[in-house]
């Protein structure tokens, strides 16, 4: 019986904790890039104008314009080594000549937006949060990977472990040696949104997006080091707070025409629903 108690202990400590592990997972340890790449000259325009600039003084102009500078510690790392990937893979795919077009903040623009006061301290920060993770790139696979976007979103509200970490394979190690079932909360962003029917679990994952190739490699992880698992794609969850579903119903008592997007197709969960599916496979 306490065996069984100690099991179940188990099971309910890593369902709890799964929702808030991670957001951004590095498929591996950090790889480092080569300084040269760091210390090169790119070529950025601006204004219609290209013009050569320190790489670094780039992509901490990037991550100025892109996270807001009050973001976490390690909200701020996360975004460097995000930043630095995005360009590493352009460099990469189209060469040192490459003609970066995203936006970006110098120097001057800095000190606008921040006032001259304010400066100095703020952009010590970022340069603090690209230097603490020099050469650190997201891996997929063997290769760089695919971030489209650039922008931590939560960095108000996450901390270091969840979003620079390897949870999802720690916590499968610790299942493993403890002899419980890992049970990994996924997502249907690890594939590509063209699907025209819902998606089942022999369809082939492509993810497009940071956030689905970072989830993904959540899954490799539980796959490589759970014994036993259960790996849950889930969407478009509602349960007791404001949801999609309840603004619905409450708009059909007001209104008799209700105005939304239809370029979306999706299938609305239950939390309550999944929950109990979870605990049966338990």
């Amino acid at each position: 019986m306490l065996q069984k108690l100690k099991r179940l202990g188990s099971y309910l400590i890593i369902i709890v904790l799964l929702p808030y592990v991670i957001t951004v997972f590095m498929n591996g340890q950090a790889v480092p890039a080569s300084k040269t790449v760091d210390t090169m000259q790119v070529k950025a325009e601006r204004d219609g104008k290209e013009m050569d600039v320190p790489l670094e003084d780039y992509c901490i102009g990037r991550m100025a314009k892109e996270i807001p500078v009050s973001y976490e510690k390690e909200a701020l790392r996360a975004q460097a080594v995000l930043v630095r990937t995005t360009v590493y893979t352009q460099i990469k795919d189209n060469g040192s000549q490459t003609v970066f077009n995203d936006g970006y903040w110098t120097n001057d623009d800095m000190r606008e937006q921040w006032g001259s006061g304010s400066y100095r301290k703020n952009y010590n920060r970022l340069k603090n949060a690209w230097d603490d993770t020099e050469g650190q790139v997201l891996m997929y696979g063997e290769q760089l990977a695919y971030v489209p976007y650039c922008r931590l979103t939560n960095g108000n509200t996450r901390d270091g472990k969840e979003v620079l970490g390897n949870e999802p394979r720690n916590l499968s190690i610790a299942a493993t040696e403890t002899g419980a079932k890992m049970m990994h909360i996924s997502t249907d962003y690890v594939f590509n949104g063209n699907g025209t029917r819902p998606y089942t679990e022999f369809d082939t994952p492509d993810p497009k997006s940071a956030y689905g190739v970072t989830k993904l490699a959540g899954e490799k992880f539980v796959q490589q080091f759970a014994k036993e698992f259960f790996i849950i794609r889930t969407a478009w969850l509602y349960g007791d707070g404001n949801n999609f579903v309840k603004t619905m119903l409450k708009l059909s008592e007001t209104h008799d025409e209700v105005s939304v997007v239809k370029d979306q197709l999706g299938t609305p969960t239950s939390a309550a629903e999944l929950a109990r599916a979870m605990a049966w496979l338990l």
